[in-house]
């Protein structure tokens, strides 16, 4: 069986702020993302992290 290298991070509330940053500095480290947040700047922020080379799972929901 082959194991994967890759290294995926959930962040939720990715959007804007603190979980912006953290999916950033993920995305900017290799990290393939899933990102969850229930704001209309989701889909903004997962193509800024596309942008910087990470592969991307958006999902819009409210994870509370």
């Amino acid at each position: 069986m082959e194991t994967s290298t890759n290294t995926f991070t959930l962040i939720t509330g990715d959007s804007e702020g603190i979980g912006y940053e953290l999916a950033k500095t993920c995305a900017e480290n290799d990290f393939e993302l899933v990102v969850a947040a229930d704001r209309p700047e989701l889909e903004q922020a997962a193509a800024d992290f596309r942008a910087l080379g990470a592969e991307v799972i958006a999902i819009d929901a409210d994870l509370a």
